[in-house]
């Protein structure tokens, strides 16, 4: 498993690809919530809505990820990864779409918590496929060609 960090100008070039009207209310690090990413999608007219995750305190992140990621697991494709950690030590993270499970327990190893203690943000620019899971356990996957 390979694990880059990357820009936060280069997070927000993934986001505005997969989301145009993103640039009108997303600028800078600042913007990258689940709500604020939402709030773009919905205005451009796409259809997602947030699902409740029962207990999700009680799961760790492998178990969250199989909930939220069935299929996007199985792809080589990048992905983008924000998590908490992304906005104290150093920004996004960028690995493969098949090693998210290696990649949550590095993410684990080297920080000391789990990739879903607070708000996480995915960006699958190949697959036009946005991932958002709020710190208060709702998800939301919303697919860019929808409109």
């Amino acid at each position: 498993m390979v694990v880059t960090s990357i820009d936060w100008s280069d997070a927000l070039s993934a986001l505005n690809s997969l989301l145009p009207n993103s640039r009108d209310s997303i600028r800078d690090k600042r913007g990258f919530l689940p709500d604020r990413i939402a709030d773009a999608a919905s205005a451009a007219g796409l259809s997602f809505t947030f699902l409740p995750m029962k207990d999700y305190e009680s799961l760790d992140d492998l178990d969250i990820l199989a909930r939220i990621l069935p299929e996007s697991r199985v792809c080589g494709a990048d992905v983008i990864v924000i998590t908490d950690e992304s906005f104290v030590r150093g920004g996004p993270f960028r690995t493969a779409a098949d090693s998210l499970n290696e990649f949550a327990s590095w993410h684990r190893l080297t920080f000391g918590r789990f990739v879903f203690d607070g708000d996480v943000i995915l960006l699958f620019p190949a697959r036009s496929q946005i991932v958002l899971f709020h710190h208060e356990g709702y998800y939301a996957s919303i697919d860019c060609l929808s409109h």
